[in-house]
């Protein structure tokens, strides 16, 4: 009889920060890794639509494009740089309504500052300078080193002898053993009226195998 089991082997390896900063990277969602594109961009969609108010019948044309295009540049700047551009850029075209490279100035101020005040509220889960990929015999100046306990499954199969159960009489006496394998018709007994065969030890009924992964 064969009975299967998988224990769990475990191991400790050394693993860098950035090893591990690449494994907790490739092991987020989808939403997690993109979402402050995916917000930056229907942030800028919405932006460059609300802008779309100001176009006349004759330029209605360019209301698709205008939002792509607000999507795209959302999306590469980020929901910060996109609330803090408009935000002091609608403030300074309050005070400045006739000096449009004020406005563009102060709106390009705002992004830098949004971008950075929002990237302090919401750091990356991963930090993105262990994400840098490194070149053969570039110095690093600081790195750390972390013990980690990997465990795999390992397939184990315990095969199992059966023995067998005789009764025989031997000289008008009832007698029973044990024998490792069966007898057949007749039983080979040895001087004091026992079976030669020699009675299964414990450990030879159970054998272990292990399983290559």
């Amino acid at each position: 009889m064969a009975r299967i089991s998988r224990p769990q082997v475990c191991w400790d390896v050394i693993v860098s920060d950035r090893e591990r900063a690449r494994r907790q990277y490739e092991q987020q969602s989808w939403v997690v890794k993109y979402w402050k594109p995916v917000l930056g961009g229907i942030l800028g969609g919405a932006l460059g639509y609300h802008y779309t108010a100001h176009y006349g019948p004759n330029h209605r044309k360019w209301v698709y494009p205008t939002v792509a295009g607000g999507m795209a540049v959302g999306a590469l700047a980020g929901p910060g740089a996109v609330m803090g551009g408009y935000g002091l850029g609608t403030l300074a075209y309050e005070y400045f309504p006739t000096k449009l490279p004020v406005v563009a100035g102060v709106s390009l101020v705002g992004a830098i500052l949004g971008n950075v005040v929002f990237n302090f509220l919401f750091p990356d889960a991963v930090s993105s300078n262990l994400l840098a990929s490194t070149a053969p015999g570039v110095y690093l100046p600081e790195q750390h080193f972390y013990i980690e306990t990997s465990c795999l499954p390992r397939t184990q199969v315990q095969y199992t002898e059966s023995a067998y159960r005789v009764a025989y009489v031997y000289r008008g006496e009832r007698r029973t053993a044990m024998v490792s394998r069966f007898p057949g018709e007749t039983i080979e007994l040895d001087a004091a009226g026992w079976p030669v065969q020699a009675p299964p030890s414990p450990a030879s009924l159970v054998r272990m195998r292990e399983v290559p992964q």
